[in-house]
């Protein structure tokens, strides 16, 4: 398989030039708006469309060094199809997770507070029409994962486990590059939580698919909660933080269902890398 990977250096530039063409557009393209509308300030369509260039390059330098190479686009990427036992449990964790990074998130907020101009960023995910429904969940729902995770857990991890030939530091590496590219400190710990079990699901199916599903249900909750107050929902909440029987339940549940994955994938072949869960 190391035949078809870039080494990791040449990965690792791979991705940074793609961020690199990513920010570099977006900034042209914000530029030009804003000397065109005789602005100093992006409307929230403007900042969306920014939001799109950047993500659609993040793949660029990948998929034109995988076409000049004529590699197999499936099998770099990891698009590879999935049993279908396996969907429930990795739905289950990922709903289980997802309540349970809310609830740290609540706790961090306690101790750090994200500054006033970073939280208007919230603003971008919005809804007040149908067309910004549709670009929004575009973006933030369908487009962000999959390009996030045929970059990360599909490329990325893959050339560290075949590289540094030991699958915990790939996935504890790859988890820790996608949470420090998202450039937002006050998530940090929550987004490596995230990326963390995705790359361990990446790693135990070989596959991005369901990943790429917990991926899009944490992103498709975050579209939903934004458009409510987080204090109306009644049953969930307890004195400002998660209901303690459903945070007890997130996490018996995500024990089951993560035990439930390992048992149904158990020895594949794409597990015989040195790790501590093979």
């Amino acid at each position: 398989m190391n035949d078809i990977l870039p080494t990791l250096k040449k990965s690792v530039v791979l991705i940074i030039a793609g961020f690199g063409v990513g920010i570099l557009l977006a900034l042209l393209y914000s530029l030009g708006s804003i000397l065109y509308n005789s602005s100093t300030n992006l409307s929230i369509s403007q900042l969306r469309i920014s939001l799109l260039i950047g993500e659609l390059m993040l793949p660029f330098p990948i998929l034109l060094w995988a076409y000049r190479n004529k590699l197999d686009m499936q099998s770099i990427f990891r698009l590879n199809p999935v049993r279908k036992e396996l969907i429930l449990p990795v739905l289950i964790s990922g709903l289980c997770l997802v309540i349970l990074i809310d609830e740290l998130d609540r706790i961090l907020a306690h101790f750090v507070s994200m500054p006033d101009n970073f939280q208007e960023i919230q603003a971008l995910m919005e809804i007040d029409s149908i067309t910004s429904g549709i670009i929004i969940i575009g973006i933030i729902v369908v487009l962000g994962p999959f390009i996030e995770e045929i970059v990360f857990r599909g490329f990325f991890q893959r050339v560290l486990e075949q590289r540094l030939s030991n699958v915990t530091h790939a996935v504890l590496i790859s988890a820790f590059t996608f949470a420090v590219l998202h450039f937002n400190p006050w998530w940090l710990i929550q987004i490596y939580i995230l990326g963390f079990v995705m790359a361990f699901f990446a790693y135990r199916t070989g596959s991005i698919v369901l990943p790429l599903i917990v991926h899009a249900l944490n992103n498709g909750i975050s579209v939903i909660a934004s458009q409510f107050d987080g204090q109306n929902l009644p049953g969930y909440l307890w004195h400002g933080h998660v209901n303690p029987l459903i945070i007890i339940l997130s996490v018996y549940f995500t024990y089951w269902s993560i035990k439930k994955l390992i048992r149904l994938t158990g020895s594949k072949s794409h597990n015989q890398h040195n790790s501590d869960w093979a």
